[in-house]
């Protein structure tokens, strides 16, 4: 998919594989819009290029580095450079002379005075920082991205954290989504989509009870409402909205029968 100014100046065009349409004819969801083209989204491809490439160079290094060509278990130095050791050939000769042997744990029989056998400690991932590295870059994504750091594998989950994410980073996606369908989908000026965003939230029962109880004794809401909250089936007599008695409009305050005294 493509998008193309029109020559003309105003508007733009639409191409999927190859194929022109007029944006009247689509659902066009412009999230991030660019400021001198409105219709045109930024992205984030920009932004995200460079860590991207080196998330990809870390897992390359990371393969490498646990093939067995990087880390030899031994160095064996030998005494002189000749032309018996300048080939490969010759290499190969040497380890199958000296150091290869018939049976697991047999020791090594080796000239004292020509060569010399040291064993290597390899470096591992944590030595190289590769580890860091990668949680670093996994962390700048998903800041770029507005999204919560166990969503590309840093962390734990929190509830906290997705709430937010939800009431920031998804509020705005669900805005987009619900201006732009009523603008091209709905005809008639009083009627408009409307999303719901806090179907999202990652809220506990105690938490539910708490703020529906709260909206029940205000009357903002019914009872039928509060139990389909947590899909419970609506009942008989719980759909009027009800006070508690003390809930009064301030100008009533007056009124109440304990503060008239009787004469």
């Amino acid at each position: 998919m493509s998008f193309q100014a029109d020559p003309s100046g105003y508007g733009y065009w639409i191409y999927i594989d190859g194929q022109q349409y007029d944006p009247h004819d689509l659902i066009h969801f412009a999230l991030t819009p660019d400021k001198n083209y409105p219709w045109k989204g930024t992205g984030f491809r920009v932004a995200i290029k460079d860590v991207a490439n080196n998330l990809k160079q870390a897992a390359a290094t990371e393969k490498a580095f646990n093939s067995e060509k990087w880390k030899p278990p031994l160095i064996v130095k030998v005494d002189g450079i000749s032309a018996e050791f300048a080939d490969k050939g010759g290499r190969t000769k040497l380890v199958k002379d000296y150091l290869e042997t018939s049976e697991a744990g047999e020791p090594w029989i080796i000239p004292a005075q020509q060569m010399e056998v040291q064993s290597v400690k390899p470096l591992t991932l944590q030595d190289l920082a590769i580890s860091d590295t990668v949680q670093l870059n996994k962390k700048t994504v998903a800041s770029i991205l507005g999204v919560p750091s166990y969503f590309v594998g840093i962390g734990d989950f929190k509830k906290e954290e997705f709430n937010n994410f939800v009431v920031t980073r998804l509020r705005k996606i669900v805005e987009c989504i619900q201006q732009t369908m009523t603008k091209s989908l709905i005809l008639k000026p009083e009627w408009y989509i409307k999303g719901n965003i806090w179907q999202l939230l990652d809220w506990d029962l105690a938490t539910i009870t708490a703020v529906f109880t709260a909206f029940g004794d205000r009357g903002w809401i019914t009872g039928n409402e509060a139990r389909d909250r947590i899909n419970m089936e609506p009942k008989d007599g719980l759909d009027e909205l009800k006070v508690l008695e003390n809930y009064i409009p301030a100008e009533k305050s007056g009124d109440q029968k304990k503060l008239i005294q009787e004469e």
